[in-house]
């Protein structure tokens, strides 16, 4: 399970979105943030423990 922050440049905070949500819907509601002019970055946070898969890297910047 997956949280999206966001943001405007120049603030120096990351705002919480809604509950926790899947990988899928988490991106698109991130990209829907950007598009309507909500936010100006955003970014997809695990929403709790992340369990480390040795040789595997996850990038969850949008």
């Amino acid at each position: 399970m997956f949280r999206v922050e966001y943001h405007y440049q120049g603030q120096g905070l990351w705002n919480r979105g809604a509950a926790p949500m899947t990988q899928l819907v988490a991106a698109a509601h991130a990209h829907a943030l950007r598009q309507i002019g909500f936010a100006d970055e955003t970014r997809l946070v695990p929403a709790g423990p992340v369990e480390s898969v040795p040789g595997s890297a996850l990038d969850l910047r949008i």
